[in-house]
């Protein structure tokens, strides 16, 4: 939970720190050093950085973002929610910096991270075996149990994946 701050000295930027829990805040500085780091690595940081080692969101792009998130796709074993992440740091970075966001971080982006994920899937298929069949199990019976009538029944589902009812008596 964010803290809150006094009322009596709070500023502008002290009740729209409130709104970010500090889980988050220190999500967002991760996320940060990461495209810091990966600036300095890519020999980049005369032209995207400012003189105090901070993102400069005026020569900062677009194409630099989807370029580190190629790189970091290509170069580490970070996974595609940590990516998303990323893209989280950066909006807040916009925000907290008060520079307008590029509007291809709500369009063009997200597709970048649906593909992102799906390349990623389709390069580590999951299976039962990492899964657990008592997760796949509980997940049919979230599923079916969350009132919804588009799917298939508890019963089909147990019958479908051999699984047993157990002692089941009707009351």
């Amino acid at each position: 939970m964010a803290t809150a701050p006094q009322r009596e000295t709070s500023t502008l930027e002290d009740i729209h720190g409130a709104l970010v829990a500090e889980r988050s805040k220190k999500a967002y500085a991760s996320g940060i050093r990461q495209v810091v780091k990966w600036i300095q690595q890519t020999n980049q940081a005369d032209a995207l950085l400012s003189a105090d080692g901070s993102i400069n969101l005026a020569a900062f792009s677009y194409d630099d973002f989807v370029r580190f998130i190629v790189w970091t796709m290509q170069n580490t074993a970070v996974k595609a929610s940590t990516m998303s992440g990323y893209r989280s740091a950066m909006r807040n970075y916009y925000k907290v910096q008060k520079v307008p966001l590029p509007s291809q971080f709500d369009g063009d982006l997200k597709d970048v991270f649906q593909g992102l994920k799906l390349a990623l899937i389709e390069d580590n298929p999951v299976g039962s075996s990492e899964i657990g069949t008592h997760s796949i199990r509980k997940g049919a019976a979230t599923f079916v149990s969350s009132g919804s009538t588009g799917g298939p029944s508890l019963v089909s589902i147990c019958l479908r994946c051999g699984w047993s009812l157990g002692s089941v008596f009707e009351r």
